[in-house]
């Protein structure tokens, strides 16, 4: 099977004493899906720096996409187990969501914080 982008977050069964193999998730396009909203989500936002507010609104709801996808690479992956003995490894490219979020997160604080120091300053004037 060749690497395409609905299998960029495959994730490993291994066995004791062996790698099995990588086994995909049935649901890989619905979590590309998610992924790709978000991802183009965050862009669209960087977009709207003259409007704040709908730029939260839309952060906030790019960081709602990449927690599902991140819940579903979990759910996803205790899915796969096959017995209780096996343990589980996951690719790197399964953390890109946890670093998305992080990242959402803090740049809805920073678009926070300059929508009150914007804020602060129309007031003095």
């Amino acid at each position: 099977m060749s690497p395409s982008l609905t299998t960029i977050y495959a994730y490993k069964v291994v066995n004791i004493g062996y790698i099995s193999k990588i086994v995909y998730p049935k649901s890989a396009i619905i979590l590309t899906t998610f992924l790709l909203i978000s991802a183009f989500l965050s862009v669209f936002a960087i977009f709207l720096y003259k409007k704040r507010d709908k730029q939260m609104k839309i952060s906030i709801l790019s960081f709602a996409f990449a927690f599902i996808s991140c819940n579903l690479i979990v759910m996803n992956s205790f899915r796969a187990m096959p017995s209780p003995q096996t343990s589980m490894s996951f690719l790197y490219a399964s953390l890109l969501p946890v670093i998305a979020i992080i990242l959402i997160f803090l740049a809805y604080k920073a678009i926070k914080r300059d929508d009150k120091l914007v804020k602060s300053v129309d007031r003095i004037r």
